[in-house]
């Protein structure tokens, strides 16, 4: 057998992880936790307007 294969998947994924894909997950983990805040503001917000009427 060759070791020009990885012998799992987990070898696999660490064999053609970059840098980029490293930055890339950060910034979507970033633009998420953005978006989630953003919901729960934009909720209570609504809430608030609708307990006021």
């Amino acid at each position: 057998m060759s070791d020009a294969f990885p012998h799992s998947r987990q070898d696999e994924n660490l064999a053609y992880t970059t840098a980029s894909d490293d930055a890339h997950t950060i910034l979507l983990n970033k633009v998420s936790w953005g978006a989630i805040f953003a919901g729960v503001v934009v909720a209570l917000v609504v809430q608030v307007l609708l307990t006021m009427l």
